[in-house]
């Protein structure tokens, strides 16, 4: 899955107070299937990368696991339990978030305490 930002903002106005806000452009794009995902965000940063990656719909988030892991990449899948699209409860979305910042902090800082701690190996 390609992920990034159009070049030229677009211009949102708000219904109630007629104020216009610029919004980045923020594009998801499968490459194989050229699936796309389009969404307006209020920024590029963190905050707002993460909240509209994750708005990915589960289809298209499945099949890009799924590709990943035929490509032979270090990829994990997880599912808040009780939301299906998007997070929305509270806790969930600290749990969401938490996953997010431990799969980080593993393969970007080769830290992986804070994932093993999350979610620890089963042993079978």
């Amino acid at each position: 899955m390609y992920v990034d930002y159009a070049g030229k903002k677009l211009y949102i106005t708000d219904k109630f107070t007629g104020e216009t806000h610029a919004a980045e452009v923020y594009l998801a794009i499968l490459g194989g299937s050229q699936m796309t995902y389009v969404e307006a965000s209020m920024s590029q940063k963190k905050d707002d990368f993460i909240s509209s990656t994750e708005n990915v719909p589960i289809g298209e988030s499945l099949r890009f696991y799924a590709a990943l892991k035929i490509l032979g990449r270090e990829v994990e899948l997880v599912q808040i339990e009780g939301s299906d699209h998007p997070v929305v409860k509270h806790s969930r979305r600290i749990e969401w978030h938490n996953t997010i910042m431990a799969w980080f902090s593993r393969w970007l800082k080769d830290s992986p305490a804070r994932w093993d701690e999350l979610y620890p190996l089963k042993n079978y």
